[in-house]
């Protein structure tokens, strides 16, 4: 199965394609093994992850697009990336994230219940978890980074274009 678009602009790595493609492949059937009524995660939290698992392909090509763009050209080897998915709600884009291989991954969101239920999800998928759950929003994730020494390779958000004036506001 494909799982980037067929008429966007991509990165010129076709390797790094064809490696977030795979990973897309193994995260899709992980995905779609899990019975969304069994999982112990919030009403809100059980709709959202059933309406990304109900439209899979959809999901998966948009969370690739977005991962493929974040990664390219950057000469950092996959093990040593750091990658913030910003806004991550249940955590399908850091599942894939981490799926790729990439050496970090921090998950943020600013709503509790779903920084719980990703991290009950990523265990019913059986996927690798983000590496580090932050709960808040932009001043909590750079007051994060800063206790824990982190510099990130890329930040990703999908979906919460709310807070991008927050993030430019506070950091120009």
């Amino acid at each position: 199965m494909e799982f980037h678009y067929q008429h966007a602009l991509l990165p010129d790595d076709n390797k790094l394609l064809i490696d977030i493609n795979e990973a897309s492949v193994r995260l899709c059937g992980k995905l779609s093994r899990i019975d969304t009524n069994l999982l112990d995660v919030s009403d809100a939290g059980r709709k959202y992850f059933s309406d990304q698992v109900r439209n899979i392909r959809s999901t998966l090509r948009n969370f690739s697009y977005i991962l493929s763009w974040s990664i390219a050209y950057s000469d950092v080897p996959y093990d040593e990336f750091v990658f913030i998915d910003h806004g991550a709600g249940v955590g399908i884009l850091s599942l894939l994230a981490k799926e790729l291989g990439l050496g970090t991954v921090i998950y943020n969101d600013l709503w509790a219940p779903y920084c719980k239920d990703a991290q009950i999800i990523a265990e019913a998928v059986e996927a690798n978890r983000a590496d580090h759950y932050v709960l808040g929003d932009i001043d909590e994730l750079v007051d994060f980074l800063k206790t824990n020494s982190i510099s990130c390779n890329a930040l990703a958000s999908y979906d919460v274009i709310e807070h991008i004036y927050m993030i430019l506001k506070r950091f120009w």
